[in-house]
């Protein structure tokens, strides 16, 4: 057996990767505020496009960590802790 991650686990890495990376931005930076932005509840998603968000995908890999979005976007702000929890999930998701 190969000692690489498996993808969906490296997909996951990346994910958490750039949700760090935009939670350590401004707040009135163009990406964070799209990250973190409200749906409408009138709004429909295009029947072609994905359901879940990226904060939806994020909030499914930090469950497995027992940890909510804003426990999350605290832990962000803590670099060396943020890519120790990506490298963990790289190995063990």
């Amino acid at each position: 057996m190969s000692e690489q991650p498996t993808l969906s686990c490296i997909v996951k890495s990346r994910q958490l990767s750039v949700f760090g990376h935009v939670t350590r931005m401004n707040e009135l930076a163009v990406a964070s505020q799209i990250l973190f932005a409200q749906l409408p509840d009138n709004w429909r998603r295009p029947p072609v496009r994905p359901r879940s968000t990226q904060i939806q995908n994020v909030c499914n890999i930090l469950s497995s960590f027992v940890m909510e979005l804003p426990e999350a976007r605290e832990a962000a702000q803590n670099r060396p802790f943020w890519l120790m929890l990506m490298n963990h999930s790289a190995v063990h998701l």
